[in-house]
């Protein structure tokens, strides 16, 4: 059986050699002994590029206000519900153009055709107030992802299927019809926060989220990225403790990974299988003895 596979930019060079070639070896993708001789000395090559970097640690990323009139244009973003799950944890926030090349990163990984699939969509670096909410959409302006649902009356299961993988569960809902007044109950789902955003955490810039169109701005010619900048004492809030990210000591050291380096020697192109996402949602009456 055929294997779909698509290709990703991956930072190997900041891993040491086992993390690398155990991801390489583990996206699903037969890899032949030729393609995985060729992976390794790629690899090889990335780690030695990444490990001849010099400190960043005091190469920190320019970051400048918005003017009046851009932050007037992204005021009604403030009053959606949405906008306050970036602000969770975090001791103050603005808006700001941050230096793109110097961003940190701790997601090793980016989508290669959706970044080129961004870079077509994205605006001109003179187009300032539409690379802002290009980065800064409304939540219904966002761009939009395709999603297929199904149900199975015979087992009451909702079945929603996406190629987004940033779609999630979000929440538990509930309400009531206003005609008939019975109840009903079940989950909210969609994607993550679309909202691009950089959270600094003890001097440090970490790229938040919106990694794709980062890189595509980055990929067109942009110096600097619009977006919510936060600020966080607790590491857990800036979103980089997942599993497959960057370990800590990777990013408070003198070689953390930055934007830029999707773009150099530090990064392998690996293949990896098309993923989806299937969310289900199932409900069922039992009676039982009480």
């Amino acid at each position: 059986m055929e294997v779909l596979r698509s290709e990703w930019q991956v930072l190997v060079g900041f891993w040491d050699e086992t993390t690398a070639l155990n991801f390489a070896r583990g996206q699903g993708v037969p890899l032949s002994a030729e393609e995985f001789e060729g992976l390794k000395v790629k690899i090889d090559e990335a780690r030695d590029y990444a490990g001849r970097l010099p400190d960043r640690r005091n190469d920190l990323p320019e970051i400048l206000p918005f003017s009046q009139s851009e932050t007037e244009s992204v005021k009604e973003l403030e009053a959606e519900a949405t906008f306050r799950e970036h602000l969770q944890g975090m001791r103050k926030w603005e808006y700001g153009w941050v230096e793109l090349s110097k961003a940190l990163v701790f997601q090793p990984s980016l989508n290669t055709s959706y970044v080129d699939s961004l870079v077509k969509l994205a605006p001109s670096k003179d187009r300032r107030l539409e690379t802002i909410h290009f980065c800064l959409p409304q939540t219904k302006k966002a761009i939009p992802k395709l999603v297929t649902q199904g149900f199975d009356p015979t087992l009451n299961t909702f079945s929603i299927v996406t190629d987004n993988l940033d779609f999630r569960i979000l929440g538990q809902v509930q309400g009531e019809e206003q005609e008939s007044g019975r109840k009903f109950a079940g989950f909210a789902y969609g994607g993550g926060l679309p909202q691009v955003s950089v959270v600094e955490y003890k001097g440090r810039f970490f790229l938040k989220n919106g990694y794709h169109r980062a890189f595509a701005l980055h990929k067109s010619g942009h110096r600097r990225l619009p977006c919510l900048v936060l600020h966080t004492d607790n590491y857990a809030m800036t979103g980089a403790q997942a599993a497959g990210f960057f370990p800590l000591d990777t990013m408070l050291s003198e070689r953390a990974p930055r934007l830029e380096d999707f773009d150099s020697p530090a990064t392998v192109p690996i293949p990896r299988r098309i993923l989806r996402v299937m969310i289900t949602v199932h409900a069922e009456r039992v009676i039982f003895a009480v």
